[in-house]
């Protein structure tokens, strides 16, 4: 059986800051890497290669308009100049959210061909727009497929929205709004339904595999390391069997 994991960034991982956010996009782009890196194994499905810029146009698209509205007849120290900055400044909500979405682990993906781990770009794709469809106060302005790891999987950041504050702007930015306990439930048992008919379509990859139950505290803070190199699952392993297991 295999494994699928949806990851809310949270905690010390949560996009709380402009300056997070441009980590987090060096970090998806591999931005950070030498000149000579292939980047051919990084497949950008949604926005461009800035992902700080694509949430600074998104934040004009969706808060300008309820920004204006907010400043009318206001004096100008109570004026909010700039929304993503106020935000970022505030501490008081996220900038913004990233999702990592995983369909097997690296035990299940270590033996794979590379031809085969491309087949995953479609299907995640497949996930970006199914999440769209679940959660529409989530505006995705980035959506990047990393094939240069242990397994495949999709980086995801987007803007979530909340409406119809009475204090405030109207429209506001709003992580914990969107994102509940009971919406992250719901959004796990549908996701978790999704990838199930998209093992039954893909026999070429998932043949013979059957997909794990869904299990409690799998949003739990762990870094994306943590998810992406199977650490995940030793720990796991080592709680069941009392025994440390050593790579």
């Amino acid at each position: 059986m295999i494994s699928y994991s949806l990851h809310l960034s949270n905690k010390k991982h949560a996009l709380n800051t402009v300056k997070k956010v441009s980590t987090a996009s060096k970090h998806n782009m591999r931005q950070f890497k030498s000149e000579d890196y292939c980047k051919d194994n990084i497949i950008v499905i949604r926005g461009s290669d800035n992902i700080l810029e694509d949430v600074k146009k998104k934040y004009h698209e969706e808060f300008d308009e309820a920004l204006v509205k907010y400043n009318e007849g206001k004096r100008s120290d109570r004026k909010i100049q700039d929304y993503l900055k106020y935000v970022s400044e505030s501490g008081k909500n996220d900038v913004a959210a990233e999702i990592i979405i995983q369909l097997g682990d690296e035990e299940f993906w270590h033996d794979k061909s590379m031809n085969l781990q491309r087949k995953m770009v479609p299907i995640l794709e497949e996930q970006v727009r199914h999440l769209e469809e679940l959660v529409p106060d989530f505006k995705i302005v980035s959506a990047v497929v990393h094939l240069d790891e242990h397994s495949p999987h999709a980086h995801i950041i987007g803007v979530p929205i909340g409406r119809g504050y009475k204090r405030g702007m109207e429209k506001q930015a709003a992580k914990t709004k969107v994102f509940t306990q009971d919406t992250l439930k719901t959004l796990q048992d549908q996701m978790h339904k999704h990838a199930e008919r998209d093992m039954e379509a893909h026999p070429e990859i998932f043949e013979g595999e059957s997909l794990k139950e869904i299990e409690q505290g799998r949003n739990s803070d762990w870094s994306k390391e943590f998810y992406i190199t199977g650490s995940y699952c030793r720990l796991k392993a080592e709680k069941s069997t009392g025994k440390k297991i050593e790579y």
